[in-house]
């Protein structure tokens, strides 16, 4: 079964950087090629058998957005699979969308298909990135 030890293992050997959170928690920070966003990752070893990963992508309030962010996530989480979209006012005229999922993680499972979640996390934060960047200016 993957642990927290085992994914800091292979971050240590790829020269990934990270941090680590409260508890079991890595936290990466990552800039897409594509966009040019750097994008908050975190993952959360706390359950046995279980990996939370969150996502998120920072933007500021404007008039109305509220209504707009609203439409747009539902938009997403009906297009969407692996993750599940939702924002929250992290504080004043800012708000978080963050991109959740949990992998189940087995006995046999590596650290790879971990990896290759939060890539696709990654891909699919990139591909809605411009939607909510027009949400935003509109």
């Amino acid at each position: 079964m993957i642990t927290y030890y085992d994914m800091k293992r292979f971050l240590d050997e790829k020269g990934i950087n990270y941090q680590t959170g409260d508890g079991n928690a890595i936290i990466l920070r990552e800039t897409s090629s594509k966009t040019h966003t750097t994008y908050l990752i975190g993952m959360d070893f706390q359950q046995e058998g279980y990996v939370d990963i969150l996502l998120s992508i920072c933007v500021l309030d404007r008039s109305n957005l509220n209504e707009r962010l609203k439409e747009l996530i539902n938009d997403f989480n009906t297009k969407y699979r692996f993750f599940k979209f939702y924002y929250r006012e992290s504080s004043y005229n800012q708000y978080d969308i963050t991109l959740a999922a949990t992998a189940i993680v087995k006995e046999n499972d590596s650290v790879d298909e971990i990896t290759e979640l939060v890539w696709r996390g990654i891909d699919m934060a990139d591909i809605v990135y411009p939607d909510i960047q027009r949400a935003i200016w509109r």
